[in-house]
């Protein structure tokens, strides 16, 4: 079997499947890329168990067969070449050919112990907006637990109605939801969070179009052209986060976002470094955001413009998570749903009132 291809769009094929190719694995065939060419056509796989990548390439070459070829010591050969090069595979030998050079890897024909690439067969996908899905993903992902201990809050919940997607994810603290509008199902697809960051980058690749999203209870399946995405989803339900949303938080404030991110950062310099709180202060027509440290005597405070004209009300907040939810929005002006200094407020963002991050306050005086 003998195959040319540029070395550059090779080189970018393989890396678009890397994300799934293990590290460190002590199953030796995982180690590998699998390799098929048919009728003018690459086809390259990887696997993890967790999760499978597969890309397909135009190529000239005679012949037809597949072998599993070492998929690091691959992509950093091809990676280091330029112009058109020649693959010929024999019994298990792969030799790369350019204009100046030539190289040989050890392969093995027998692929039977490769994990078999699973068909959706039967199952109706739901089209999204890749820009869209991707913009949901950067919306929530901050905010998955980074503890395992309870697997499907260490994930994003993928949530389908007929008439949305909905986007999810929490650490106990923190609760941020995404909705895209669509013709959906009605399915639960809790996505582990070791498959998020390939997931973004395989849909980083795709310009502005709809993708395809198949779901058969134990795996998803995102298929762009000429790519395909799969990881096994978690199958410990997502928690109930209907109940925690407050349905009744009856005091509104709207101010500028970027006022009050400038407004943490400092803060953060003056706070105390053990419990990194903040306080918030709302007044007609004012916020005052406040910070104290007593190991230093330091103290510092920040009045802005805003939007309210409700009673004087103060809460206090965790200032990293504080910032990190402010920052998830792209608007001018943010609005902040309260009820009581002890109950979670919602953030949401004059750009797009249909998502929103939910947050849980501190004691001040704790």
């Amino acid at each position: 079997m003998k195959i040319i291809i540029d070395a550059k769009k090779f080189g970018e094929g393989i890396k678009k499947i890397m994300p799934a190719l293990p590290r460190r694995t002590p199953v030796f065939v995982l180690e590998n890329i699998l390799f098929r060419y048919n009728s003018g056509e690459i086809e390259m796989m990887t696997s993890n168990m967790e999760m499978m990548q597969l890309v397909a390439l135009e190529a000239q070459g005679d012949g037809a067969g597949a072998a599993l070829i070492p998929g690091r010591l691959l992509d950093d050969l091809i990676s280091s070449l330029t112009g058109n090069i020649e693959l010929n595979f024999g019994k298990d030998k792969l030799a790369v050919k350019t204009e100046k050079g030539k190289y040989q890897l050890s392969i093995s024909n027998v692929i039977d112990d490769f994990p078999t690439f699973p068909h959706f067969d039967g199952i109706t996908a739901a089209k999204t907006s890749s820009i869209v899905l991707r913009e949901g993903i950067e919306f929530v992902k901050h905010f998955m637990s980074k503890e395992d201990i309870r697997p499907a809050m260490h994930a994003i919940l993928l949530e389908e109605t007929e008439t949305e997607m909905a986007l999810v994810a929490t650490d106990g603290r923190v609760l941020s939801k995404f909705t895209i509008a669509g013709n959906f199902g009605h399915r639960n697809i809790v996505i582990p969070f070791d498959s998020i960051s390939a997931l973004e980058a395989f849909i980083n690749d795709v310009p502005d179009e709809f993708i395809d999203v198949f779901f058969d209870g134990k795996m998803v399946k995102i298929a762009k052209p000429h790519e395909i995405f799969i990881t096994r989803v978690i199958g410990e339900k997502f928690p109930t986060y209907g109940s925690v949303i407050p349905k009744e938080n009856d005091k509104r404030a709207e101010v500028r976002r970027e006022d009050i991110i400038k407004a943490i950062k400092r803060m953060q310099i003056i706070s105390d470094k053990e419990n990194n709180k903040i306080a918030m202060e709302f007044k007609a027509g004012k916020l005052t955001v406040s910070a104290s440290n007593s190991n230093y005597g330091a103290d510092g405070k920040e009045t802005y413009d805003c939007k309210y004209n409700d009673e004087d009300f103060r809460i206090a907040f965790n200032t990293k998570l504080l910032f990190d939810c402010l920052a998830i929005f792209k608007g001018e002006r943010i609005t902040i749903e309260m009820k009581k200094p002890t109950t979670a407020i919602i953030i949401k963002s004059d750009e797009d009132m249909d998502n929103f991050a939910l947050l849980m306050p501190v004691r001040e005086d704790a």
